[in-house]
């Protein structure tokens, strides 16, 4: 119970920096939206306390809404095998899967599998280090997608031929690829764990059960 409330604090947490990231990031490349939002929450007719609430829930809120399409960016990296490092982990993690398949035949869809161990090992309350894995992928990719933004906004200023946009972009594009590397890294980290752990613990209850029957 108490892992479950550090996981889900640890989520808003994530939300929250990736909000203010995104507002920092606005605000350098059109100040007046962030001045103005800023100006009319202040200005409201609140308690202090509740205008404080309100500025910590907005980069919650808006870093909640950015996750879903910083998945599908990642998603779509990863299942491009974008990365030589990454397609050598995921070869590693393909014969993983190919074990469990073995031991649970029903199981086909890599996404299945994974929340299938992920939920054996929950229900197990097996320690791991797999959360702390998960969270910083999550925080990268957020990162990762936050630049990649940057680069496609900044192509729009390439009509002036100004050597800072052009510098802009390639930076913000390198910067994309290396915190996206650096999450899909981090997921490789997450699922072999999450299945090595798998198969200890299912060879481990396996036995239990078949001494159980000898003993029978």
């Amino acid at each position: 119970m108490i892992q479950k409330i550090k996981i889900e604090l640890w989520d808003i947490f994530i939300y929250f920096v990736t909000g203010v990231l995104i507002i920092i990031n606005l605000y350098f490349i059109d100040s007046d939206i962030i001045r103005e939002g800023s100006e009319t929450i202040l200005g409201l007719q609140f308690p202090s306390f509740i205008v404080t609430v309100i500025l910590i829930i907005i980069p919650v809120i808006i870093g909640y809404l950015f996750e879903p399409f910083a998945n599908i960016f990642e998603k779509g990296f990863r299942r491009s095998k974008w990365f030589k490092s990454i397609r050598v982990w995921q070869a590693s993690i393909n014969k993983q899967q190919l074990e469990i398949k073995s031991k649970i035949p029903d199981l086909k869809d890599e996404d299945n599998i994974y929340h299938y161990c992920k939920n054996y090992i929950s229900q197990k309350d097996i320690s791991t280090s797999s959360m702390s894995f998960l969270s910083k992928f999550g925080f990268y990719r957020n990162i990762a997608f936050l630049f990649f933004l940057n680069s496609i906004y900044f192509i729009r200023y390439t009509c002036t031929v100004s050597w800072f946009f052009i510098f802009a972009i390639l930076l913000s594009f390198i910067l994309s690829q290396f915190y996206l590397k650096r999450s899909l890294e981090f997921y490789c980290h997450l699922t072999q764990t999450v299945f090595q752990n798998f198969l200890i613990a299912k060879q481990d209850n396996d036995k239990k059960g078949l001494n159980k029957r000898v003993s029978g």
